[in-house]
């Protein structure tokens, strides 16, 4: 790793004074007294973000106060065996520690160890999560310990060796304009990925919350168009959410998708016309064209699967139901 040299001492003390400049104050204590103690640190400031290659010569122990950023430290030669939440791990090549924004850092690095170490502000590791959490999340759940050898901790390391390699292009006078800019926010986004799976129960929590919000807006869509069937793709553009996504959220809220809920509106209103108007003044196929039914053999087949009977039926209870109240209505005769 090329980078600017911040820093080449023999003294621990100046090596704590100048990375509490460069980032927040660390304690360090040698493992054992060296013969030739050796620091050097090389790194760049960037705007989300800083990046330093670290090489102390010999065993020590780095300690901090509790962290106001996130830090990764990524060994590239030797091991740190590090202590988070209470846990002791241990990463060598290919792996890395992940000390969260409010721990402490507790780390041992081995004689000639040479590490990376990343310091990510909080609010841009959050600023990148957001995609995948709901605004009233918490801080995103970190795992203490990253694999960079397959999957997405492999592109978190290959990234990494990029941002590195873009610093150098520029320091030798051909920086790419946003290059770095856009290097650091698919860094973060790889990490955010390699540490998604920890918040699947905020993610179903926002879930549920997104579909049933949409529910609500595509039930109070089907009662303002009762008049006609309103197709899966016009439902899911009022309720913002994918068809997918629309029918779980009915069939959680109703259990039936959303156009079965909305042929069942429409038989009720349809049912509600049969059972309280004037049955003379009804006609079934006028009610199937006025509740948006394509047909009166659909309508008859759908009513009969919904209610027990069929309109017909329900049409003539109605018209004895009339006769009735009118003969209940004449004067009785006096004996």
């Amino acid at each position: 790793m090329s980078q600017r040299l911040l820093l080449h001492t023999r003294e621990l003390g100046r090596a704590v004074q100048v990375i509490h400049e460069l980032v927040e104050p660390f304690h360090f204590l040698w493992d054992r007294t060296p013969a030739h103690a050796d620091i050097r640190v090389t790194g760049v400031v960037l705007e989300k973000l800083k990046l330093f290659g670290v090489y102390h010569g010999a065993p020590v122990l780095v300690q901090s106060g509790v962290l106001q950023s996130h830090y990764i430290v990524v060994p590239l030669q030797g091991d740190v065996v590090g202590t988070i939440n209470s846990a002791q791990i241990r990463a060598v090549p290919g792996e890395a520690l992940l000390y969260p924004a409010g721990t402490r850092l507790h780390a041992h690095w081995s004689e000639h160890c040479v590490a990376l170490v990343l310091a990510i502000a909080r609010e841009a590791l959050i600023t990148a999560a957001r995609r995948y959490l709901p605004a009233d999340a918490s801080s995103p759940a970190l795992m203490p310990k990253l694999d960079l050898s397959t999957g997405a901790g492999r592109s978190f390391a290959n990234l990494l060796g990029c941002l590195c390699a873009e610093n150098d292009s520029a320091r030798g006078g051909n920086p790419a304009p946003g290059v770095k800019a856009g290097l650091q926010d698919l860094l973060l986004t790889t990490l955010v990925c390699m540490n998604a799976h920890l918040w699947q129960p905020q993610l179903d929590q926002a879930s549920t919350r997104r579909r049933r919000t949409g529910v609500a807006r595509a039930v109070e869509h089907i009662e303002r168009n009762t008049h006609r069937a309103v197709g899966i793709a016009e439902l899911s553009r009022v309720a913002c959410l994918s068809p997918r996504s629309l029918q779980m959220g009915f069939a959680e809220c109703f259990e039936v998708g959303p156009m079965t809920y909305s042929r069942r509106v429409r038989l009720s209103r349809a049912r509600e016309e049969l059972t309280t108007a004037d049955p003379r003044n009804v006609q079934i196929s006028d009610l199937v064209a006025h509740w948006g039914f394509p047909s009166v053999s659909a309508f008859t087949r759908h009513y009969r699967q919904n209610f027990g009977e069929l309109p017909s039926q329900t049409l003539r209870e109605a018209r004895r139901s009339l006769r009735r109240n009118a003969a209940n209505s004449l004067p009785q005769a006096s004996g």
